[in-house]
C-alpha cells in the first residue's frame, strides 16, 4: 500500500515557528529533580467537571500516580522511564545500531527493539525484572515490525525482503532462531490469542492461518482482494477481516464468511483489547486519513459545533466513525469529522481518536470517545480531549499511517486507561507529552522523544537495563 502523508504532512508544512526536533539535543536527560512541564496554553483545552472522565490529583502531581512505563525514542536511541519521566533510563547501545520500533510483551516481562545496523540486523530482548539481554540474528535486513503473542513466548517480525522484493514474516520462539513463514506485500498478520498460529493478511494469497509450531499451511481462507489492512481474532475460531466495502467475520473452521457491516474506501478497522467492540470508518465519503489527500467537496456546507472542546466545523461528505458491538449487534456513529487514527483503551471501555482540533488548521488532538453504561445501551460520545498538536515526524512517517496494525501490538494508552502519551510539539515544546484526561488541564511535556509506547500492565525494573 502507498501511502501518502495527506493531513499530518500538511501539519508538519503549515506550522511556523515551531521546531519539529526533539525540546533538547537527542540523548539529553532532564534531572530527576525537574518536575515535568505543562505546555504553554495555546489555544482552550478541554477541563473541569463537565465531559471529563473521573478526576483525581490536578497538575503534572497526577502523572506520578499513574503506572506502567513508557518506552521512548529519540533518534537512534531508546530509554525507560516513568510517565511522569522520572527515573528515564538509556537501555539501547549506540555501538551496536540504531534502535527502532520498541515493543513490550503483553505482561511487561520483556521489552524487544529492531536494531538496524545494516551489517548485524538483530532484535534485542530486554528482560525487565532481571536486566538480561538476549539478541537474535533476523537475517538480511532489520525489522520493521514487532509483535508479540499473548503469552509472551514468541514474537513475529516484518522485514524488507532485500532478494524478492515486498516483505518477509519470520517468528522466533523463546532461544530460538527467526524462522520464514510467509512473504508477500502488503502483508499484515495477528497471532492466535491462545495457540501458535497466525492469520495473515498478504496481497499475493488473500488471507491464510498458518500455524507456525513447526510452520505448516497456509491455510486458505479467502482469495486475493484489494482491500488490505490488519485481519485480527475475535476469538479462537473466528477471525475479523476487510473485503473491498465490507468487514466480515470468517469462521475458520468452514471457511464462512458473514458480512458484519459496509466499510468505506479504506478499509481500516481496530478491535478492542476485550474483542467485542470494533471501530471503523464509514462509507460515502471519499475523504480518508493518513494515507489519502485531504480535500473537502467544493459544495460542502460545514457546521460549526461547540461542545466544550474547540469549536469545530463538521463537513457533509466527509468520514465519520461507526463502533459495532459484535454482541448485541448495537452500533453507534462517533459525532467527530475525518478521524485519523484511533486506539481502544486496555478495557475497552474508551477510544482515542486522533482527528484536527478545529477544522482547516493544522493541529490535532487526541479526543477521547466513552460507551455508554456497562450493560445499557451502546451510546457514549467523546468526553475530553488532549491539548492541540502536531506529532512527531517519525510518529506521522512511520507508525500513524499503520495505525490499525499497530494497535495489536503498541498502545499509547496507560494500563488503566485514564491517561495518554504521544510524541509531538505543542507551540515551541516538542518530545513526548502525557495528557491525564479529565485531571491535566493541558497535555504535559515529560521528556524528549520521537515516538513513546506505554507498557500494556504495571512493570518496574528490579535489575540493571544500561547497555553498560
Amino acid at each position: 500500500m502507498v501511502w501518502a502523508l495527506g493531513l499530518l504532512v500538511m501539519a508538519a508544512a503549515c506550522t511556523t515557528g515551531t521546531d519539529q526536533g526533539s525540546a533538547s539535543e537527542p540523548g539529553a536527560e532532564p534531572p530527576e529533580s525537574s518536575p515535568p512541564q505543562t505546555s504553554p496554553p495555546e489555544e482552550e483545552v478541554p477541563g473541569g467537571d463537565e465531559g471529563s472522565l473521573p478526576g483525581g490529583p490536578v497538575g503534572a502531581e497526577a502523572l506520578l500516580e499513574l503506572e506502567g512505563r513508557l518506552a521512548v525514542t529519540t533518534g537512534d536511541q531508546l530509554a525507560v522511564m516513568n510517565p511522569s519521566g522520572s527515573e528515564r533510563e538509556v537501555v539501547s547501545d549506540p555501538e551496536v545500531g540504531a534502535a527502532t520500533q520498541p515493543t513490550w510483551s503483553l505482561d511487561g516481562t520483556f521489552l524487544a527493539w529492531a536494531l538496524t545496523d545494516p551489517a548485524r540486523p538483530e532484535i534485542e530482548r530486554l528482560t525487565i525484572e532481571t536486566g538480561e539481554r538476549v539478541q537474535v540474528p533476523t537475517g538480511p535486513s532489520p525489522p520493521i515490525y514487532l509483535q508479540w503473542h499473548d503469552d509472551s513466548t514468541r514474537l513475529g517480525f516484518l522485514q524488507n525482503d532485500v532478494a524478492n522484493g515486498g516483505l518477509t514474516l519470520r517468528t522466533v520462539e523463546e532461544g530460538g532462531r527467526a524462522v520464514v513463514v510467509s512473504r508477500g506485500a502488503p502483508l499484515y498478520f495477528s497471532w492466535h490469542p491462545e495457540t501458535a498460529a497466525l492469520v495473515t493478511h498478504v496481497f499475493a494469497d488473500g488471507v491464510d492461518i498458518i500455524d507456525v509450531t513447526p510452520v505448516q499451511g497456509p491455510s486458505p481462507l479467502f482469495e486475493p482482494e484489494l482491500a488490505f489492512t490488519a485481519p485480527a481474532w475475535i476469538d479462537d475460531s473466528s477471525v475479523l477481516a476487510a473485503r473491498p466495502g465490507s468487514l466480515v467475520r470468517i469462521d475458520v473452521d468452514t471457511g464462512r464468511t458473514t458480512e458484519l457491516a459496509d466499510l468505506a474506501s479504506g478499509t481500516e478497522f481496530v478491535l478492542d483489547p476485550t474483542r467485542r467492540l470494533v471501530a471503523y470508518v464509514v462509507p460515502d465519503s471519499d475523504i480518508r486519513s493518513i494515507g489519502r489527500s485531504y480535500a473537502v467537496p467544493t459544495d460542502a456546507v460545514p457546521t460549526e459545533i461547540n461542545d466544550g472542546f474547540g469549536a469545530r466545523q463538521i463537513v457533509p461528505g466527509q468520514q465519520a466513525l461507526r463502533i459495532l458491538d459484535l454482541e448485541s449487534g448495537a452500533d453507534v456513529v462517533v459525532d467527530l469529522a475525518t478521524p485519523l487514527a484511533w486506539e481502544w483503551s486496555p478495557d475497552g471501555s474508551r477510544l482515542a481518536i486522533l482527528a484536527p482540533s478545529t477544522f482547516g488548521q493544522e493541529r490535532l488532538r487526541w479526543y477521547v470517545w466513552q460507551r455508554g453504561a456497562e450493560g445499557g445501551p451502546l451510546g457514549g460520545g467523546i468526553v475530553a480531549a488532549s491539548s492541540g498538536f502536531v506529532p512527531s515526524e517519525v510518529d506521522r512517517t512511520v507508525y500513524l499511517p499503520f495505525f490499525a496494525q499497530y494497535a495489536q501490538s503498541h498502545t499509547r494508552w496507560s494500563p488503566g486507561g485514564e491517561a495518554l502519551a504521544f510524541a509531538g510539539t505543542i507551540n515551541e515544546s516538542s518530545g513526548v507529552f502525557v495528557h491525564v484526561f479529565g485531571v491535566t488541564p493541558q497535555s504535559v511535556l515529560v521528556g524528549d522523544g520521537d515516538f513513546v509506547t506505554w507498557s500494556r500492565v504495571d512493570v518496574t525494573s528490579g535489575g540493571r537495563t544500561s547497555p553498560a
